[in-house]
């Protein structure tokens, strides 16, 4: 062989090896979306599309070496793909600095809820930042992106000689939709920030939930926040590092209280618009609840089942608006030295509370014993955990451009095969998906697109998006068939985003049929996004038992959710006439949040948008809803109905909170601007607050 032939060899060589390196690259970055067998029971079905301890990013979850590199390669290829989840399986992960969630990445662990059983924690962040007022945060959480199922230690951490760590989870600026679900803190010095280091921006609709631990001396502390959050079933207390065993250097729990009674606070609020508190609790520190000055404005709250008990106050009031204030309902509130030291000009309503301590200050206290309770239960999910992936589906990538080729067929057909082999989650990766007709979702069923949590439009329009087209300005659009509907019993939707191309409220707004009908028992339609939708959710015209819908978020011009017979529950949804504004799919002349009210609120939603109707149901529980701008909020025309934590602000002149017909009707902590709460008769309305003009109520508890 001569030398030219070998030279040719060697490139001939090269270049092979250089072609598999590059396929190999391109498959080990290929969207791998696999369900996930946990460790713990999980409400859904884990789906994750990148795992960070796979051969592409290698991280060590035995907690020797430094996993942080890693998993942030993870969740920057994730956020590449247009979002999704990035699962961390159980083990312990050594962190050295701030982890950063980009927008529409959730980054998910395998969690024991640390009130439930012993033993392993599951998916456990070994913190090992530098300390310091100000040093590094542990986890920043961009937009539509969350943290799921983490337990954080701080190895270092001393109870007797607190070490300052700045915040475990931290969330600034203009961030919408921002969630931390199922996570413990097993020895915080700061937990959770919103806002808390600065001011400059508000986040708008967070989901905090099942948060729990020991903080030593913040648990949150959140600010400049607009557009109602909803926190739920959070808790503080030294228990969780006094139980947590010798592996965790674990202190009594008489040294942890010597040290947060002198000077922990659980929670710290600011400027908060709306936000709505249900379970919030705390043991043994300084002060439970503490509201104090904002940026912007002054706080503004409603809590239901409060429970704070062994702090030296339970509750501190530094500044409320003059207007109006908090209410706490069926809630314990026990300080050794106050159960409500309210020092602002704005009030405390209390009611049905136990109380201990003194009470100073503009509070009310009344009490009247037939309050309601709200009844949790089980998330509906699909008995078969088999994925079925429709990655080859017709799609354009997220910031591209609308797509053209219609993704209807294939989507369907996906649907059917998984219907008939007994069923399943048929899976739709981040991509803007063109419906031309119509999908029908089998029982046993789960439509899924790739958030983990609620997510909503922005600058960038990640994630998975339907776009409807079938139905365009139909003289029947609460009777046309729905652009997707669930067939059959145990049949859901979730992690994804509705929107409707050609129905731009700048120009002209066309009637569409509903988004979603169901049809079927034990029905779950979650974490859906609704963006410039005339009709959302249709759960009236065929009965649909034992549903439940939580965090439908958006925009919806006619009706929002109808609900007929049967019974079931709907949770944390929220529409907004501002949510079409801001979408970043690119279309010419689109409308413009800088009128907002010129050409969405006043000529649409003020007019015609109900975000919840009642038509009869036997037992309908609605915990943290929310609608802003609409001509009512909720319609009751029959049914027993019993609401939780509800809010209305900028209603029609003429609009109402609570528009009823008929029926047994009940409404525990109601905040309204403008229009009046009630129209109707109404068995009971406890914790009613209000600023306005029109205040033609028929009860007031």
């Amino acid at each position: 062989m001569n030398n030219t032939t070998g030279k040719y060899l060697n490139i001939m060589l090269k270049i092979l090896i250089t072609f598999f390196i590059l396929v190999g690259a391109f498959q080990l970055n290929a969207r791998p979306s696999h369900i996930v067998k946990t460790l713990y029971p999980t409400e859904d079905v884990v789906v994750a599309d990148w795992d960070v301890t796979t051969v592409e990013f290698g991280a060590d979850n035995t907690g020797m070496k430094d996993a942080t590199v890693a998993i942030q390669a993870a969740i920057d290829s994730c956020y590449s793909h247009n979002g999704g989840t990035v699962w961390m399986p159980a083990g312990t992960y050594k962190i050295s600095r701030t982890l950063e969630v980009r927008n529409f990445v959730t980054l998910r662990g395998d969690w024991r809820d640390p009130d439930i059983g012993s033993g392993s924690y599951g998916t456990i962040l070994s913190a090992q930042l530098p300390a310091g007022e100000e040093g590094p945060v542990l986890l920043k959480i961009g937009y539509s992106a969350g943290v799921m199922g983490l337990t954080i230690f701080y190895p270092n951490q001393n109870a007797v000689h607190p070490i300052p760590y700045n915040y475990t989870f931290y969330i600034e600026g203009w961030v919408m939709c921002p969630a931390v679900i199922n996570c413990t803190m097993i020895n915080s010095f700061r937990g959770l920030g919103v806002n808390a280091l600065n001011y400059k921006n508000a986040i708008e609709v967070g989901t905090f939930k099942n948060i729990k631990g020991t903080a030593l001396f913040r648990g949150v502390v959140a600010g400049n926040a607009s557009d109602v959050s909803t926190w739920e079933n959070i808790n503080f207390s030294g228990k969780y590092w006094a139980k947590a065993g010798k592996k965790y250097n674990c202190p009594t729990l008489s040294q942890l209280r010597d040290y947060t009674l002198q000077n922990g606070i659980a929670f710290t609020f600011g400027d908060l618009e709306w936000d709505q508190f249900y379970k919030i609790g705390c043991s043994g520190y300084k002060i439970g609840i503490q509201f104090v000055k904002g940026s912007r404005i002054s706080f503004c709250g409603i809590f239901y089942n409060a429970q704070i008990d062994g702090c030296k106050t339970a509750v501190e009031a530094n500044q409320l608006d003059p207007r109006w204030g908090a209410a706490f309902l069926r809630s314990t509130l026990q300080g050794i030295d106050y159960a409500v030291n309210n020092k602002s000009i704005g009030y405390l309503k209390v009611t049905d509370c136990k109380l201990s301590g003194e009470i100073f200050g503009n509070v009310r206290v009344s009490t009247h014993g037939s309050v309601k309770t709200y009844q949790e239960a089980a998330l509906p999910k699909v008995s078969r955990l088999v994925l079925y992936n429709c990655e080859d589906v017709p799609h354009t990538i997220p910031g591209s451009t609308i797509p053209t080729e219609d993704a209807t067929s294939a989507i369907q057909q996906i649907l059917d095969r998984a219907g008939s082999d007994g069923g399943g989650v048929v899976y739709l990766p981040a991509g803007w998906y063109k419906i031309c007709s119509h999908l029908t979702v089998p029982a046993n069923v789960e439509l899924r697109g790739c958030s983990s949590i609620p997510s909503l439009d922005g600058k960038q329009s990640y994630g998975t998006v339907l776009m409807g087209y079938e139905g365009a300005n139909t003289p029947d659009p609460d009777g046309t068939v729905a652009l997707v509907t669930l067939n059959g019993n145990r049949s859901g939707i979730s992690g994804l985003r509705f929107f409707y191309p050609e129905n731009n409220p700048a120009k002209e707004i066309k009637p569409y049929p509903f988004a979603i009908r169901g049809k079927g028992d034990r029905q779950y339609i979650v974490n859906i996004g609704m963006i410039g939708v005339f009709n959302g959710i249709d759960l009236a015209t065929n009965q649909c038992n034992n549903h439940l819908i939580r965090k439908v978020i958006g925009t919806i011009y006619h009706n929002g959710i109808v609900i007929g017979s049967g019974k079931g529950r709907i949770e944390g949804c929220l529409t907004n006439g501002a949510k079409v504004c801001r979408v970043g799919f690119n279309i010419p002349d689109w409308a413009s949040e800088n009128h907002v009210f010129k050409e969405i609120i006043d000529p649409i939603t003020r007019p015609g948008e109900q975000l919840i109707v009642i038509k009869g149901s036997s037992d309908e529980q609605l915990l943290n809803n929310f609608a802003y701008g609409s001509q009512t909020g909720i319609t009751i025309q029959s049914g027993k109905v019993n609401i939780f934590n509800f809010g209305t602000d900028n209603l029609a002149k003429e609009g109402n909170s609570l528009r009823i017909g008929g029926g047994e009707v009940k409404a525990m902590n109601v905040m309204r601007y403008n229009g009046s709460t009630v129209s109707g008769i109404i068995a009971g309305l406890y914790n009613e607050m209000y600023i306005g003009e029109n205040d033609a109520r028929r009860s007031t508890l």
